[in-house]
């Protein structure tokens, strides 16, 4: 399988300000000599950083063009099918994906298609899970338009740390399978809305990656 590089960045764009704090509180400790272990904390905090804004690059486990990749990482928490009544209009296939903070938080394309359209619900912030968060809380949907009828859509449900949504791509791009799609300092649950002729080949309790992980294939 070809492997196509996607990024040259190591962490988030999200995470240089809190990098460059750290750096220059780290700088300023060195200088004044604190303690060894105030140093070994100052490191970790600094570590923690990274760790929670890392930019992992992904391969696909299937690069087929009918297959349907995960746009988050963490567990899958439902797997359903329900009417999206804003942008598809009609019976979906739902996966719905925790990501917890100790998560890579990019979303991901599922697989290639174009950004069309997206609607912001404002709402409250309830802990991601809590069972009325989905429905309570605030969230942001993305609509995507892929060849033949390969539609879908992201709805990204805030958790308990309210925080912006940081959106990568403009109406209209297009994006490839596995791309970067946008990035949450939070945790969140995602909702994939795909088509009902799409085969999901993983079950509730599974954990994915974003961008890696095969959740199931278009119907040929």
């Amino acid at each position: 399988m070809k492997k196509t590089i996607t990024t040259t960045q190591l962490v988030a764009k999200e995470s240089y300000k809190y990098l460059i704090g750290a750096g220059i509180v780290l700088a300023l400790a060195a200088y004044w000599e604190f303690s060894a272990l105030s140093m070994l904390i100052l490191l970790s905090i600094s570590a923690a950083i990274l760790y929670f804004f890392r930019n992992p690059e992904r391969i696909g486990e299937d690069d087929a063009a009918d297959a349907v990749l995960s746009p988050a990482d963490g567990v899958i928490v439902s797997i359903d099918r329900e009417f999206e009544e804003n942008f598809l209009k009609d019976e979906c296939v739902s996966v719905t994906i925790a990501t917890t903070l100790k998560d890579a938080h990019f979303i991901r394309a599922p697989f290639a298609s174009s950004y069309k359209q997206k609607s912001l619900l404002h709402g409250i912030f309830l802990p991601i899970n809590n069972e009325k968060a989905r429905y309570l809380n605030e969230r942001f949907a993305a609509y995507f338009e892929g060849e033949n009828g390969k539609n879908f859509m992201l709805s990204v449900i805030a958790g308990s740390l309210a925080t912006k949504i940081s959106l990568y791509q403009n109406e209209d791009s297009k994006v490839r399978s596995g791309e970067r799609v946008a990035f949450l300092k939070s945790e969140f649950q995602t909702v994939l809305y795909l088509p009902k002729s799409v085969s999901i080949k993983k079950a509730v309790g599974d954990k994915v990656k974003a961008g890696e992980s095969l959740l199931g294939y278009f119907a040929s």
